[in-house]
This record gives structure tokens, C-alpha cells and sequence, in this order.
């Protein structure tokens, strides 16, 4: 079967096959690395907005509990 083909058309079929193989892997590795990069980005900035949601959760609590310190409440 081999010797039916051309040479020019087995050396091109083989360099495709390698060139797209040196791609795959290039854009894998590529990819893989921007994917861990925006994953680090995003788990931060969530890391960052609940800490801020815990911040003014604990401070509307403290106000709430001081409210009546501040209000004198007459209960009859």
C-alpha cells in the first residue's frame, strides 16, 4: 500500500500530523495555565467578597443589638 503512494504526499501527511500534534499541545498547556490563572483570580476576588459580607453582616448586627441601649424602649 505504501508503495502505491507518493513520497511528497506521505512526507506532507506525516509533517501535518506532527505539526497538529506540536499545536494540540501547545494550546493545551496554553489553555491549562490561563484557566488556573483566572480560577486563582476569581476564587481570590470571592474570597474577598464574602470576608466584606461577613465585615458589614457583624456590623449591622452590632448596631441592631445597640439599638436599644440607644432608644429608650418604655414597656408598659
Amino acid at each position: 500500500m505504501l508503495r502505491h503512494m507518493n513520497l511528497p504526499i506521505l512526507l506532507a501527511s506525516l509533517l501535518l500530523m506532527g505539526w497538529s500534534g506540536l499545536v494540540w499541545v501547545g494550546c493545551d498547556g496554553l489553555t491549562r495555565n490561563r484557566v488556573e490563572t483566572l480560577v486563582k483570580t476569581q476564587s481570590m476576588l470571592l474570597g474577598e467578597q464574602a470576608d466584606a459580607i461577613s465585615y458589614n453582616l457583624h456590623r449591622s448586627l452590632a448596631f441592631l443589638h445597640a439599638l436599644p441601649i440607644h432608644l429608650p424602649i418604655t414597656m408598659k
